[in-house]
């Protein structure tokens, strides 16, 4: 089995692709243009281009059983027309490439973030509704992704799982915990709540199709 992986490069990413490795199953990472090879491990095979370009999704998904769609913006902050140009128009283009190239199964990681961002999620079920108001562009373009993803799914009869992971660090993040350790560090740091605020720091799936 070849499994593809957008966003092989980045945290969640780089584990799974050693995951795949691991279990013996043949890696092919989408690289942005300008990324070096070595960012990968040895063995792994890659192709070259932006996740909204669907022609050279296609190229990247050819021949291929199963793609990992991780590649998006996460950054904290920034305009909200990139969180939905990449975010939602990058995901609209795996699954058309997907479609194109006849691979058997879509596997997109989506967040807990499409619940809402403060709230209690205890007790929660994966038939919960999605947030309506948003506190930052990247929780409206995680929504506005995976409702694509599902709806396109339902649509063409693409197996599709939507994975959604909570809050996780760990070697080689490089967001959450360096910002969190820079926080600590400075004399200026605020704590919200009153230290026994919850967090979810577990994962919840959904299997749309198949």
């Amino acid at each position: 089995m070849v499994a593809v992986v957008t966003g092989g490069t980045g945290f969640l990413g780089s584990h799974l692709v050693r995951l795949l490795q691991q279990r013996g199953l043949s890696a092919r990472v989408l690289l942005r243009p300008g990324t070096p090879t070595s960012a990968v491990p040895a063995g792994v095979e890659t192709r070259v281009g932006d996740i909204r370009d669907v022609q050279a999704l296609r190229e990247a998904f050819a021949g291929v059983s199963t793609v990992f769609h991780l590649a998006g913006l996460t950054a904290p902050y920034g305009p909200r027309h990139r969180y939905l140009e990449i975010n939602v128009g990058g995901t609209e283009a795996v699954i058309e490439a997907c479609l194109a190239a006849k691979v058997d199964r879509l596997v997109y990681v989506s967040s807990m973030v499409v619940l809402e961002i403060e709230c209690d999620r205890r007790g929660l079920t994966e038939d919960a509704p999605y947030v309506t108001t948003f506190v930052a562009p990247y929780e409206e373009s995680k929504v506005k992704a995976e409702q694509l993803v599902r709806h396109r799914a339902q649509e063409t009869g693409l197996p599709t799982v939507v994975l959604r992971p909570g809050m996780r660090w760990g070697p080689r993040d490089r967001v959450m915990l360096p910002a969190l350790i820079r926080a600590l560090e400075s004399p200026f740091f605020f704590m919200v709540g009153n230290g026994r605020n919850t967090l979810d720091l577990n994962s919840g799936m959904h299997s749309v199709t198949g």
